[in-house]
């Protein structure tokens, strides 16, 4: 499913002001009134100061259109057209300011989107049918042509219309776009957009089956329970890992001996982590942690269903003893402890970065913690489980996808009846 990006003013005239994009959509940021983004309290912005993209391969470009004062991105002064991921801020002239955001297309768009295309009627593109259709075609996100170019020519021969939620349509000019359908050689992602090769190296196109596409809003209506709406920058490759660990888990039907063995606690966990405010999904962790073993033991000490650690089990009021006078025994105090836990974590991370607190569950809060300053302090923003995911230790960053695919299973029982 695609994703919507979003961009939200933090400073200046537009603060406060959501704007959003998908797929095959772009529009310009200045002061002129050919731009869909206007800042018109800053001398320094130019009457076309920037162009922002949204590629159908799921990459979001931004350009700075040649301008004096320039653009930053996260401090620094760009030049050539760059890609936008999740959380980076933009600083355009002296005092705008805002931040990029992805959002699931479920997600009711608050801007602008192309409402009509026409050609000059002195264009040598206008006596072309085909090539008229071509545009339109790809500008509108239908589909992008493999390895076909699709240029758009000068300014005074396209303009485009745009409509946001206020009623108002402005009109923008093209000025020298130019892209090519992505393609992938030795595992890179790329596109050639405003005239430049952009590449994204390592990250993978995946095809989106239909398997993928129900994982996909399994995970958006999940992180809606979490405050989360939608997931602020979904990654394809996770949802990969979590198709993998789906596949493991209903292999030969072994998912069915622990939706049974859920049956025996599954009323107590839920009605625990709801009395505290928290989605009942969290109780999944235990279908990771010890399979619903009531006495199940770590190699490193950690005990119970929810496999407390002892000096995590002390700070959460659980008595850590020997034998059966230890609590962490107990599903009732375990799960209560759990629901404490949990509580501190996301009461750290933020509700909306749920994926934080599970990646803590599983190495402590201090360590997650570290990566997410370093992160932060690296890039300039708030990061969230996306941002430091391939710095988490490997069993981490798989127990997130793990405890995801266990909730999967949870909440649609009958799909994965049979063994995969």
């Amino acid at each position: 499913m695609a994703n919507r990006a979003t961009i939200k003013f933090k400073s200046g005239s537009l603060a406060g002001r959501s704007f959003s994009l998908g797929p095959g959509e772009y529009f310009f940021i200045g002061s002129g009134e050919a731009c869909a983004v206007r800042i018109l309290d800053d001398p320094s912005v130019e009457p076309t100061h920037a162009a922002i993209f949204y590629d159908p391969s799921g990459m979001v470009m931004f350009k700075d259109m040649g301008t004096k004062s320039g653009t930053l991105l996260n401090g620094k002064r760009i030049k050539k057209p760059v890609l936008l991921r999740a959380g980076d801020r933009v600083t355009i002239g002296q005092f705008s300011t805002f931040q990029s955001s992805w959002w699931n297309a479920l997600q009711a768009t608050k801007m602008t989107k192309f409402s009509n295309i026409k050609l000059s009627p002195t264009s040598s593109r206008a006596r072309s049918p085909y090539v008229h259709a071509l545009i339109a075609f790809a500008v509108c996100c239908v589909l992008l042509m493999s390895g076909w170019y699709l240029l758009w020519g000068s300014a005074s021969n396209i303009s485009v219309t745009f409509n946001d939620n206020g009623g108002r349509a402005e009109t923008g000019r093209i000025d020298s776009f130019a892209f090519k359908d992505v393609g992938i050689k030795s595992g890179e992602l790329s596109a050639k957009i405003f005239g430049q090769k952009v590449k994204r190296p390592g990250v993978k196109r995946i095809q989106m089956t239909p398997e993928r596409r129900f994982i996909w809003d399994e995970i958006v209506a999940i992180s809606k329970k979490f405050g989360d709406v939608p997931p602020s920058a979904m990654d394809p490759g996770f949802v990969k890992e979590v198709e993998r660990h789906l596949a493991k888990f209903t292999a030969r039907g072994g998912h069915q001996i622990l939706l049974e063995r859920k049956q025996k606690f599954n009323a107590m966990i839920e009605k625990t982590l709801m009395e505290n405010g928290l989605p009942a999904e969290l109780g999944y962790v235990v279908w990771v942690e010890s399979n619903y073993v009531i006495d199940a033991k770590s190699p490193v000490g950690a005990l119970g269903l929810w496999q407390f650690m002892p000096e995590t089990g002390a700070e959460y009021g659980l008595r850590v003893g020997v034998g059966a006078k230890d609590q962490r025994l107990d599903p009732v105090l375990a799960t209560r402890a759990a629901a404490g836990y949990f509580t501190s974590l996301l009461k750290m991370f933020g509700t909306e970065r749920y994926l934080l607190a599970i990646a803590s569950y599983n190495t402590g809060q201090n360590r997650v913690k570290r990566h997410q300053i370093a992160t932060t302090v690296h890039k300039e923003h708030t990061s969230d489980f996306w941002q430091i995911r391939k710095a988490l230790p490997e069993e981490t960053a798989q127990y997130v996808p793990k405890v995801i695919a266990a909730m999967i299973i949870g909440r649609n029982p009958g799909r994965y009846s049979l063994s995969h």
